[in-house]
């Protein structure tokens, strides 16, 4: 089994640094400058992709916070409405939504197109993912259900072998990175990290959460046998599959278009 240890933390006078919190700092630090370093490589202006990698940060992290308490602590915040101004858990689902709202904002307030840069944004966040689930790893604050000391994946918790959630998370999202570094090779479609991205975090993510606690061991709530995460992971795929739609039809339009101006080209040369 892998070890299992306590999070480091730096305590100064009464504030506490804790690892977790540094490293997710580090993986927004190093997402908005890979995103820059995108944007010039596309044709993007890189301070305008800053701007709008801040708003969906921001964005982000506050839905994170609502989406947790809402849909993973319903009686806890009937219970206390004003625990919702109380930062605790984050969802990673409820983290996108908030992105998807920051950035419709930032078109609001901009007046520009958001897809370029969502895309441009979506071919660099794998790794900022990955950087983001090494905090979640070192503090273990997904554990899964118990698994046999075999399992070379599982880690020692203090009560027993178990899956940690956010390891298997980062590994993955390891793997989605390097797919998108191949794919930065050449010129791709607008839309194709979208529907990269979505398609295949998807489908995995929606297995890894069979992995989870029940709602009775103190785990993640259920709706219809499934978490919050598991739902909007079919909404999801089904983005990813629009995306994908709609750059094949572009493909085929363009194919089409290029066809008929070279068949228009060949008859004016035989004339």
């Amino acid at each position: 089994m892998l070890p299992y240890f306590e999070q480091p933390v730096l305590s100064l006078g009464p504030v506490h640094l804790y690892a977790f919190g540094a490293i997710v700092a580090v993986a927004v630090i190093v997402g908005i400058e890979l995103a820059q370093w995108r944007a010039q490589k596309v044709g993007l202006d890189p301070a305008t992709v800053r701007s709008f990698a801040l708003w969906i940060v921001g964005a982000g992290f506050l839905g994170a916070h609502l989406f947790d308490a809402l849909w993973y602590h319903p009686r806890e915040v009937l219970d206390a409405p004003w625990s919702l101004l109380q930062l605790g858990g984050f969802s990673s689902f409820g983290g996108f939504l908030g992105a998807l709202g920051g950035a419709f904002a930032w078109r609001v307030r901009t007046r520009q197109e958001i897809l370029p840069f969502i895309d441009v944004t979506l071919s660099v966040f794998p790794i900022a993912w990955a950087i983001g689930r090494l905090g979640c790893t070192v503090a273990h604050d997904h554990p899964g259900i118990p698994t046999s000391p075999a399992n070379p994946l599982a880690f020692a918790f203090p009560d027993g072998p178990r899956w940690d959630l956010g390891f298997l998370e980062m590994l993955f999202s390891v793997g989605v990175s390097i797919v998108c570094v191949f794919f930065w090779r050449r010129p791709r479609p607008l839309g194709t990290y979208v529907a990269l991205t979505a398609m295949m975090y998807a489908p995995v993510r929606f297995a890894l959460d069979f992995l989870r606690e029940s709602a009775d061991a103190q785990g993640d709530a259920r709706y219809g046998d499934l978490t919050p995460a598991q739902w909007w992971c079919l909404v999801l795929f089904v983005v990813g599959l629009g995306a994908f739609s709609d750059i094949r039809d572009e493909r085929g339009r363009t194919r089409r278009a290029d066809d008929r101006a070279t068949a228009v080209a060949a008859g004016r040369q035989s004339h």
